[in-house]
């Protein structure tokens, strides 16, 4: 391979791993922001939806459990979106729905 060509190579490798290194900043950034914005909310509403959940339930594991649940799927599906409590309290609300379901249609023998 002539020099010269190298030197294109060179280049060209220079400006490919100058743009991966851009764009892996960029998807850093964008993914810490986006944490630090469920980090913040989850922080601000975590001891309001517990106390509604511990309410609900009279089970503090249980209320723990659904909150968990009710955050994991919140950041899953939602976590682009703006921060809604409301939404949040929706999840939460259809947890508790679906674990007294279960708990009814258990019959032991």
């Amino acid at each position: 391979m002539s020099t010269r060509c190298k030197k294109k190579v060179t280049v060209i490798l220079e400006k490919f791993f100058c743009l991966k290194k851009n764009v892996t900043l960029l998807l850093e950034t964008r993914y810490t922001n986006k944490l630090n914005s469920f980090k913040k909310f989850y922080s601000d509403n975590r001891g309001r939806f517990f106390v509604y959940l511990l309410r609900r339930t009279g089970d503090y594991y249980l209320a723990a459990d659904i909150l968990q649940e009710s955050f994991t799927r919140y950041f899953e599906r939602y976590g682009k979106q703006e921060p809604s409590i409301l939404l949040l309290f929706t999840i939460g609300r259809n947890l508790l729905n679906d674990n007294s379901r279960k708990q009814r249609s258990f019959v032991p023998f």
